[in-house]
């Protein structure tokens, strides 16, 4: 049985979770309190975070590590593009959720009241460079939904709990997350909230 150490509210985790929805592959959750982490956790995860894969005697860590080596285990359904091509323009959108949209959510998110609006201006203007790049698409690769999906759905997730965001702007990425919300995997993976007991 494949190992996932995991936090529910942890937005890399879930969209580990939402790899091994998508692949109907088994799997042992095992919650993580990052905020009480056990112990012997580093002997995990040497960066202390999660998630973590434990798959026989491979341990991977990192989330677009880990959904990288369970689409290329686990080949059904593919969730990169068959092209390198391809597999290059779903990386780059892996990168920029990482380094670029993800770091500005948690900047806005957590900047103090004066520097707040610029914090959030920034955020915006890279969903605005999504909203353009999904123009006319289905999904951000086109018609096959893959692992750049997945790795911008996380936040997404935290959008729609914040109430009172003004969607109309960002009509192509509105559509877009209703389509990921729709899928039989997004219920799957408990979201962001707690997992039941």
């Amino acid at each position: 049985m494949i190992r996932l150490y995991s936090t529910y509210y942890c937005p890399y985790a879930l969209r580990t979770r939402m790899v091994f929805e998508e692949k109907r592959l088994a799997y042992e959750r095992i919650e993580i309190d990052l905020k009480n982490k056990p112990a012997d956790f580093h002997k995990v995860s040497p960066y202390g975070k999660v998630p973590v894969l434990v798959d026989g005697e491979t341990r991977v860590y990192e989330s677009a590590v880990i959904n990288e080596y369970l689409n290329e285990k686990y080949p059904d359904p593919p969730l990169m593009p068959p092209t390198p091509e391809g597999r290059a323009y779903v990386r780059i959108w892996v990168d920029f959720a990482n380094n670029h949209l993800m770091p500005a959510g948690f900047r806005a998110r957590q900047a103090e009241a004066d520097k707040r609006e610029k914090a959030m201006d920034a955020f915006l203007g890279h969903l605005g460079t999504i909203e353009q790049e999904m123009g006319g698409k289905r999904w951000l690769a086109g018609e096959q939904y893959t692992l750049g999906d997945i790795a911008f759905a996380p936040v997404f997730a935290r959008l729609m709990q914040e109430e009172g965001f003004d969607w109309s702007r960002f009509p192509n990425l509105d559509g877009w997350f209703e389509r990921i919300s729709a899928r039989p995997s997004w219920p799957g993976t408990g979201g962001l909230e707690p997992p039941e007991d």
